[in-house]
This record gives C-alpha cells, structure tokens and sequence, in this order.
C-alpha cells in the first residue's frame, strides 16, 4: 500500500510504503505526483519515501518504477529514501 504523507511545503511530495508493493499501486499512485509536477510547472519538486515498513516489490513494480523516474526525472529537484535496506542502496547505484 502506498499512502501519501501530510505536506508541509507545496514543492515537496511525500509518501509512505507498507507491505509489499504491486506495480498496479505505482500505477494508480503516479497520477498525484504528476499532478503536482503540473501544477508547479517548470519549478521542479523534492520526493520524501519512507521504506521503512516496505517489504518487497514485484517486478513490475520495479519497472514501473524505472519509467516513471525516466519520465519525470527533469522535475525532480532532489529525493530523499527513509529506511530503505541495504540491496535496495546498491541498487540504486547501479541505475
């Protein structure tokens, strides 16, 4: 389940992980970040995940996730990645 975290700051957009994810939830959940990427225009937006109840994501997912960064890369200023496990760091630095 992906649940969007309480925003302080209209350039920032949080969200929280719990459990396993599905690529059908990053599908559903991709909407309300390209919404507020809409709405700042050119401005680009700061991204806070909280992983720390995160147990997995299936391989669409995964690939979802990878488009989805791909697409919007240009309007993301900076990312933040709360409690994320140790393969999922070297993951990341090898994308």
């Amino acid at each position: 389940m992906i649940e969007r975290l309480k925003e302080r700051r209209g350039a920032a957009f949080g969200f929280k992980v719990v459990g396993r994810i599905s690529g059908d939830e990053i599908t559903a959940f991709e909407p309300q970040i390209a919404f507020l990427i809409k709405e700042r225009k050119e401005r680009p937006i700061g991204i806070l995940a909280d992983l720390s109840q995160m147990e997995g994501a299936d391989w669409r997912a995964r690939w979802n996730e990878m488009r989805f960064l791909q697409k919007y890369t240009d309007h993301i200023a900076r990312m933040a990645v709360v409690g994320a496990n140790k393969w999922e760091e070297v993951v990341a630095m090898l994308l």
